[in-house]
């Protein structure tokens, strides 16, 4: 239930909930659950109450106190929210994301081709 939290957080606002700086932030914020709906470009103040409190209920660090698949089928958001006309992904964010990410996985490729020639040096000797 939690991966339906941080998705329903990406689609209301194109972020991932947990973004830092770095791959090291972001997995801190993870681990600590560090997450808030303070955006610096405001992307929730359209969002419902009801919304930020459905993503709130899946993203709690126990997993003992996090809503249920039940519970969050019967919850005020999924039952009693209008159904309002469809509104454009904000695509621009998730671009932003994903390109952010691909940043990381080539610094990360590249720190381990490096990693991987220094070995081989080391073992040459």
């Amino acid at each position: 239930m939690w991966s339906v939290g941080v998705i329903t957080y990406i689609l209301l606002s194109g972020l991932s909930p947990f973004m830092g700086d770095d791959d090291n932030e972001t997995i801190s914020n993870v681990c600590a659950g560090e997450w808030d709906f303070d955006t610096e470009d405001n992307f929730f103040d359209d969002v419902s109450q009801m919304a930020k409190n459905f993503i709130t209920e899946l993203l709690k660090m126990n997993p003992k106190d996090r809503n249920t698949v039940e519970q969050s089928l019967t919850h005020d958001w999924t039952q009693k929210a209008p159904r309002l006309e469809m509104k454009k992904l904000k695509t621009d964010n998730l671009k932003k994301f994903l390109a952010r990410r691909r940043w990381a996985k080539t610094g990360n490729a590249l720190r381990a081709l490096t990693k991987l020639g220094s070995l081989s040096l080391k073992k040459a000797k």
